[in-house]
């Protein structure tokens, strides 16, 4: 799932399906998007700003394949490249608005990689295994941090201060989070 900067969710559904979610009023409707084009079917995905202080944005997909992204207007996905440095896995993204993106992977241990938007190139990345990996799970930045949801636990991640658990419980399995580009990238003064 991923929030564009009309406050639009993108969600993704089991099926392959992309659905598109009002976030003010809940509507829902499908996107047309087909699965399965150029090897797309399932996969994580975050709107990435294109530059600092820029209002256009980028859809980027995080899948087997390793980066993509998808044309907002033709729903046509391509791919981007394989990531270097961690496995070719599903990752869900997360981007900021000053245009940098994030990749939080967990098949083979729990990362948060930064991603360079031009060729999948890992630019760094921090191992956490106080993590668990496996269950369901999401990825979002807000204000200077990440947010990790494992199964019903909420985590921030802060890259000064490390990992804390926010909330060890909410009760429901968290299968997906979103922010938009217009989202602070340092905390709130």
């Amino acid at each position: 799932m991923s929030v564009d900067r009309n406050g639009t969710a993108w969600v993704l559904y089991g099926d392959g399906n992309i659905f598109h979610v009002d976030t003010k009023t809940g509507a829902c409707q499908a996107s047309g998007y087909v699965t399965g084009k150029n090897g797309f079917s399932l996969f994580g995905m975050g709107f990435v700003a294109n530059g600092p202080g820029s209002n256009d944005e980028t859809l980027f997909l995080g899948s087997s394949m390793g980066l993509g992204k998808l044309d907002p207007m033709t729903l046509v996905p391509t791919l981007v490249g394989a990531y270097n440095g961690v496995p070719n896995e599903t990752g869900e993204m997360t981007g900021t608005g000053d245009g940098h993106l994030f990749g939080y992977f967990t098949s083979s241990g729990v990362s948060v990689a930064e991603i360079d938007k031009t060729n999948a190139n890992i630019l760094s990345k921090v191992d956490l295994p106080q993590v668990p990996a496996g269950g369901s799970w999401a990825f979002s930045f807000w204000a200077g941090g990440f947010y990790l949801f494992n199964s019903s636990t909420i985590r921030h991640y802060d890259q000064q201060t490390g990992v804390k658990t926010i909330i060890p419980d909410v009760g429901f399995d968290i299968v997906g989070a979103g922010v938009s580009t217009c989202a602070p990238v340092m905390p709130p003064k």
